[in-house]
């Protein structure tokens, strides 16, 4: 506020102003702000539940397999699948775990992300070939 001549004291506009126009964007803000997350959320939600019918609709189309034995009709892949062991003896990458151990397939992918060679050998229809898919 500052004074007049005749000492009234007067209302600073500017600053009125600006404090009044702050105050209307801040709640424009907030209230946008608020928008664009409710939006936000019912997008994510409506993607996640797209993508996981998505995700359904493809694992139960290939879990069902055709092979030499069942080539009429596809059968589910966890009747057919037998878990392979695998073992290492002299790979550096195992070398951290006892050589007699058996090794999980958990194990063996996480040693696949690493960039190096590794020799899978079993007899024929182990599943050497089906496990790599």
């Amino acid at each position: 506020m500052s004074e007049t001549p005749d000492s009234k004291p007067m209302l600073d506009n500017q600053k009125l102003a600006t404090s009044f126009a702050q105050k209307i964007l801040e709640r424009i803000y907030n209230a946008a702000e608020q928008k664009i997350k409710t939006e936000w959320a019912k997008r994510k939600n409506e993607q996640l539940h797209g993508l996981s019918s998505l995700l359904e609709q493809q694992t139960a189309h290939y879990r069902k397999i055709k092979n030499i034995l069942y080539y009429n009709e596809p059968i589910d892949l966890e009747t057919l699948y037998v878990p392979l062991f695998f073992h290492s003896d002299r790979h550096a990458a195992f070398a951290k775990l006892n050589t007699k151990e058996q090794l999980s397939e958990t194990q063996l992918l996480a040693e696949l992300d690493k960039p190096k060679r590794i020799v899978i050998s079993a007899t024929a229809g182990a599943g050497k070939s089906f496990f790599m898919r």
